[in-house]
């Protein structure tokens, strides 16, 4: 899963992160976020 992170009310980007699950019917599986981008403003 591709995530932002915001870091102010006026919505400006901290980072995007990614996080992976080997089987999404286990939501504790989830990794640690790992950011790939620090204050990127779009991600494909």
């Amino acid at each position: 899963m591709v995530l932002n992170r915001t870091k102010t009310t006026s919505w400006d980007n901290e980072g995007i992160y990614v996080s992976f699950n080997p089987d999404v019917a286990s939501p504790e599986a989830w990794s640690t976020l790992v950011r790939t981008l620090r204050n990127g403003r779009w991600y494909p």
